[in-house]
């Protein structure tokens, strides 16, 4: 769903607040946190998505990553997860669904998160997620909201997922491309999180998934009242997307997000048309996008890439404001 249809259905709801919940979607977060005791608070998320990949085993790999991201995202450790799943039974052998689910237990393996039930239905077109529930301290977990002037801007993982999807589903992807993909999205962020909690300057975290670099970025900007800065020639993009892009094979929705974030970001003259396409790009299991004190940014930046987590230095806040994103 585009970014300006669902603002438009969720400023029409009046929810019932408690002290209890110590942040939800209302400061754009990527999970909601509820706090049970002094020590202990609750964190739930939900995702699912129809295919990206045609082998079933690394979807459903894809789905679980893609699923805790979010909670990862909040410094949280995920424990438990729940199937939801839509199967076209009357047109996808059993088997598929099988490979669907051996590659989320997998996954879920890999996590040490434990899956407890689900909830099945059949349907025209099949989607595959998982509602998770993970653990945080009510005072250790990570906000949009939080970012501080002089924070760097690093990002894991390369960019372009969405473009090449698209490329896949009109059977136009390079298998070496496809390749590059899937293993970024079947990393774990837990590896980069473990990381992070070393850490105490670590401000503000997010992950990149529908919204594009450039929509969960301005996230973090506008729930944390700041402005920002980031640089095109640092970005990282996974080979083959430029020429995808080229070929026209983008996807919706990052016209969708361009046309939604566009009004807070001012792009240096310099950039091309294309190049502004490609920061839209939703990605499906994306990194992360971390904010961090200066003084510790290039420590941080190295210790991610001394653990076989690329990261990458793009930019940083600049100043006090309302959430503008400048692009050199």
């Amino acid at each position: 769903m585009s970014p300006d249809l669902l603002g438009q259905i969720l400023c029409n709801l009046k929810l019932n607040k408690s002290p209890n919940i110590l942040t939800d979607f209302e400061n754009f977060e990527d999970a909601g946190i509820y706090k049970l005791t002094d020590e202990i608070a609750l964190v739930q998320s939900v995702d699912f998505f129809t295919p990206i990949v045609d082998d079933p085993y690394y979807f459903g790999q894809i789905a679980v990553v893609n699923s805790l991201s979010d909670i990862y995202a909040m410094g949280a450790s995920p424990i438990i997860a729940m199937n939801i799943a839509e199967f076209p039974v009357k047109s996808i052998p059993k088997d598929y669904f099988i490979k669907i689910l051996k590659g989320a237990l997998d996954k879920l393996n890999e996590a040490e998160t434990y899956l407890i039930g689900g909830h099945t239905v059949e349907g025209e077109e099949l989607k595959y997620g998982l509602s998770v529930t993970g653990i945080v301290h009510p005072e250790k977990f990570y906000s949009n909201s939080n970012a501080k002037v002089g924070d760097k801007i690093i990002i894991t993982k390369k960019l372009g997922t969405g473009i090449i999807g698209t490329a896949i589903k009109g059977e136009f992807a390079d298998a070496k491309i496809v390749e590059q993909a899937i293993y970024y999205m079947t990393q774990l962020n837990k590896y980069a999180l473990e990381i992070l909690k070393k850490y105490n300057s670590v401000h503000a975290v997010t992950d990149i998934t529908g919204f594009g670099l450039i929509g969960h970025l301005l996230e973090i900007l506008v729930a944390s009242r700041k402005n920002g800065k980031i640089f095109l020639d640092k970005i990282p993009f996974i080979e083959g997307i430029h020429e995808y892009a080229d070929m026209g094979l983008i996807p919706e929705g990052a016209y969708n997000n361009m046309k939604f974030y566009e009004c807070r970001v001012n792009f240096s003259e310099k950039i091309d048309e294309l190049s502004k396409i490609l920061l839209f790009d939703p990605q499906t299991s994306g990194g992360f996008i971390i904010c961090v004190d200066s003084k510790d940014s290039e420590s941080l930046l190295n210790e991610l890439n001394k653990n076989k987590i690329e990261a990458y230095e793009i930019g940083e806040i600049t100043d006090e404001g309302e959430g503008k994103l400048f692009i050199e």
